[in-house]
């Protein structure tokens, strides 16, 4: 028998709960990075050289008045471009030479200026310009105002056209004025067919 006066029973130890171990969570799987893909080999472009137009040589001669500084000159294309030109002349009765390979195929305007407007001869000193192909001079004179042009065209090594207002369209060194007047007078102006390398000028005043 139990006695309830001897006092309560003691109960019997309670062990602790121990908590089950948290897993760490399970990360998904880290994909590898895909690479990128290589680019394919570039070949560079190589650019076919540019065969430049041939030329000739072309003198310019200039005998200065006794007033060398008021003489300027300058050849330009038919855009206007000056390919060579010569100025700040200083001594006076002297011949200055120079020398350009100009390309040929191509119209060219020759202008010489007299800065004073009397030309470089005669009224003071025997001045003189002439432009030379090889050993025939094609253009020449020396008598004018303040300017005077002369329009010009390079065949070849040993032809140059001359316009009408310098020799009525004379072919040098020979050449017949069939070979190239078709494709190198073609559209200028004109006011007489003769005028015209290809003996045609419009209604229009342009040469055919």
């Amino acid at each position: 028998t139990v006695d309830l006066c001897d006092g309560m029973p003691t109960p019997a130890p309670v062990a602790p709960v121990t908590p089950a171990p948290t897993l760490p969570p399970t990360l998904p799987p880290t994909m590898a990075p895909t690479p990128l893909p290589t680019p394919a080999p570039v070949t560079p472009t190589i650019l076919a050289p540019t065969l430049s137009d041939p030329c000739v040589n072309v003198q310019v001669s200039i005998v200065t008045d006794d007033y060398p500084d008021e003489t300027e000159w300058s050849i330009t294309d038919k855009e206007g471009t000056v390919i060579v030109s010569g100025n700040g002349y200083t001594t006076r009765d002297v011949e200055h030479i120079k020398d350009e390979c100009v390309p040929t195929g191509r119209i060219y305007t020759f202008t010489i200026l007299d800065t004073y407007g009397d030309g470089i001869c005669c009224d003071y000193g025997e001045g003189s310009y002439k432009l030379s192909l090889g050993e025939t001079a094609f253009i020449q004179g020396g008598v004018f105002g303040y300017s005077i042009q002369h329009k010009f065209a390079i065949a070849d090594d040993e032809t140059v056209l001359v316009d009408h207002d310098t020799c009525t369209g004379e072919a040098f060194s020979g050449a017949t004025q069939s070979d190239i007047r078709s494709k190198i007078i073609t559209g200028e102006k004109c006011k007489e067919s003769p005028h015209c390398l290809s003996g045609r000028c419009s209604g229009g005043g342009i040469c055919l």
